[in-house]
């Protein structure tokens, strides 16, 4: 008998010890009938193996002050669900051990369900942003229901739901029918997104699509202009024309861009150089054309507005000279060499809208030629002027 006084007793210090570790952490969901939407809490406290059943009792509060029954559950798992209106309440537990008496009960706990709206979008303006413009990135969103403390997020139509945007209220009106939300412009790139708004309690209400793009899907530029060229090592140049610095020459570019995003402009483009070179002395005359062509990778970039935009670009190509003769006195030449060699180029250009599609692009290039017994590689500054399509 003692042993069994001890058990109880000992039973009682435990279920005491769980039971005072509950809690209600704002857990509940939505549910929707006919009639409408239904919020269910969920109230759950620590369970004890020592437990045969829990009783959950809970009393709501009147208008002064005082506590009305309002449920009692009986469960044997260590969670109920209710479902409850907006208002204050309060609510204990009590434990019966194995032998089905009621052991422990906790104090009162108070609760206040606060009442739930729903908010409903007609109309965002704007709805159509296109991305060559300056944005602000402030959106009018008019409805009902719409609260200082809803949530109102950009979420992309075809894109996962954690790369939703936050947006902040800027301004509301006190019959919560207009809202100004600012979304921060450098997260929103091309696509189609929905506007949606979460009130307190999770009701939420969308609309769609918000359509970000830009105002040409692809661009074509066409430019061409001054280039000379200056050798940066290999004296082979120099030894023929007396110089490193060849001074005639041109280039010409095309460049096609397909996939246009916030972060920049990526496409192709096709460029070619010409150069002509030349020595004359009493007794020796060289001349030579050179050509060069290569297609790069290209990034671009707009810097201001639609003013002033960089461009990056790399890729390949051939260089090649072509009828390089010598003469020499008595009317003697030599036979035209021609040459065909493999080349590397990289560069950098900006580019000044002077006008809606004129710029004038100011760049230089850097190549490298693979020539055997040579190692020629040379800098081209480029002045030119180009449309674009």
């Amino acid at each position: 008998m003692a042993d069994k006084r001890k058990y109880i007793l000992t039973s009682a210090i435990f279920l005491f010890c769980c039971l005072f570790g509950y809690s209600q952490n704002d857990a509940y969901y939505i549910k929707e009938t006919e009639e409408g939407f239904h919020f269910v809490q969920i109230f759950t406290w620590q369970a004890s193996d020592l437990v045969l059943k829990y009783d959950f009792l809970i009393e709501e509060q009147q208008s002064d002050g005082t506590y009305l029954y309002r449920d009692k559950v009986e469960t044997e798992i260590s969670s109920v669900e209710v479902s409850l209106p907006a208002g204050a309440f309060r609510y204990r537990i009590t434990a019966y051990n194995l032998l089905g008496l009621p052991e422990v009960t906790t104090e009162w706990k108070t609760v206040t369900i606060n009442k739930a709206y729903e908010p409903k979008v007609t109309a965002v303006s704007p709805r159509n942003i296109f991305l060559e413009e300056e944005q602000d990135g402030i959106y009018t969103i008019t409805g009902e229901q719409l609260q200082v403390d809803s949530l109102f997020y950009l979420i992309p139509k075809e894109g996962k739901s954690e790369q939703k945007i936050l947006g902040t209220i800027i301004e509301s009106d006190e019959r919560n029918r207009r809202v100004r939300v600012s979304f921060d412009v450098e997260k929103v790139d091309v696509g189609n997104y929905a506007l949606n708004a979460v009130n307190p309690g999770g009701l939420n209400s969308s609309i769609s699509p918000i359509v970000v793009k830009f105002k040409k899907p692809f661009d074509l530029d066409i430019s061409g202009g001054y280039a000379p060229f200056y050798v940066l090592y290999d004296d082979t140049i120099e030894t023929y024309f007396g110089s490193s610095f060849q001074p005639i020459g041109f280039s010409g570019r095309g460049t096609f861009i397909p996939v246009k995003r916030r972060l920049g402009y990526f496409g192709l483009s096709l460029a070619g150089s010409y150069f002509f070179m030349n020595k004359d002395t009493e007794a020796l005359s060289v001349s030579s054309h050179a050509l060069a062509g290569h297609l790069d990778f290209v990034y671009q970039k707009l810097l201001y507005k639609r003013m002033l935009l960089l461009e990056i670009h790399g890729g390949g190509g051939i260089f090649a000279f072509s009828d390089m003769k010598f003469q020499f006195e008595h009317g003697v030449e030599s036979d035209p060499l021609f040459s065909l060699n493999p080349m590397v180029t990289g560069g950098i250009a900006f580019q000044l809208y002077v006008q809606k599609r004129l710029y004038i692009e100011l760049g230089c290039d850097y190549t490298h030629v693979f020539i055997s017994d040579m190692s020629l590689g040379y800098i081209q500054p480029t002045l030119s002027c180009g449309w674009q399509f």
